[in-house]
C-alpha cells in the first residue's frame, strides 16, 4: 500500500472530501487538497495570492502549472506512504502531469470515481442549502451551494471522460463507486479497492 497513489474524483457534494479525511484517518496517509496547499504557498508569496484570487474571482481555479507542481510535490514528500488525492485532477492537462509524476516516483495510481444519481445529487444540494452556516461532520463551516459549486460541477461534467482516457490504463486502475443511499458503506468500499490495487500493483 505505501507506493498506492489514491485519486478521488467526483461531482461536487458527493462526499470526496469526507471520504479522504475517513481513509487518511485509517490508513495514516496524507491528504492533497489543491486549493489549500496552493493558499499554503501564497502565504509565502505575495505575486501569487493575487494571482490566486484573480483566478478565483474568474471561477478559473488555480493555475494548470502551479496545480501540477504541488501535486508533484506532495506525492514526493510522502515516499514511504500511500497519497490520497481529494478532488485532483481535475482536468486532462492535470491527469496527464499526475501520471508522469506517479510513474516518476514509481508509484502505482488508482483513480475512485464517486458517483450519484442525479436526484441523490440534488437531494444532497438541497440538504447543503438547508445546513448553510452549521459546522460540517468534518469540521468546516457549510456554506450551501455556491456559483463555484456550479462552476465546479460544469468543469468537472466537461473533463471527466478525458481524464478517464488518460488515466484508465493506470497500473492501480479506474473504479466507480456509487454512493446513492443503500449502497455499501463507502469508507469500506473504497478500502477494498486499496487493498486489492495493492496487491495488483
Amino acid at each position: 500500500m505505501p507506493d498506492l497513489v489514491v485519486s478521488i474524483l467526483g461531482p461536487p457534494g458527493i462526499g470526496k472530501r469526507a471520504l479522504a479525511s475517513t481513509l487518511a484517518d485509517q490508513c495514516q496517509a496524507p491528504v492533497f487538497r489543491l486549493d489549500e496547499a496552493a493558499s499554503r504557498d501564497a502565504r509565502s508569496f505575495p505575486t501569487l495570492a493575487r494571482e490566486l484570487d484573480e483566478a478565483q474571482k474568474s471561477g478559473a481555479g488555480v493555475p494548470n502549472p502551479l496545480a501540477c507542481a504541488l501535486a508533484a510535490n506532495a506525492i514526493d514528500a510522502a515516499r514511504d506512504r500511500m497519497v490520497l488525492l481529494d478532488d485532483y485532477p481535475r482536468c486532462l492537462s492535470q491527469a496527464r502531469n499526475l501520471r508522469r509524476s506517479v510513474r516518476r516516483a514509481n508509484r502505482s495510481l488508482m483513480v475512485v470515481q464517486l458517483t450519484a444519481t442525479p436526484a441523490t445529487l440534488a437531494d444532497r444540494r438541497q440538504r447543503q442549502q438547508e445546513n448553510a452556516g452549521s459546522t460540517t461532520a468534518t469540521g468546516r463551516r457549510s456554506a450551501g451551494w455556491s456559483r463555484a459549486d456550479e462552476i465546479r460541477a460544469g468543469r468537472y461534467k466537461q473533463h471527466t471522460t478525458e481524464m478517464r482516457v488518460a488515466l484508465s490504463a493506470s497500473e492501480g486502475g479506474w473504479y466507480e463507486v456509487a454512493t446513492d443511499p443503500g449502497t455499501p458503506k463507502l469508507d469500506a468500499v473504497v478500502l477494498a479497492l486499496i487493498a486489492f490495487g495493492s496487491r495488483c500493483s
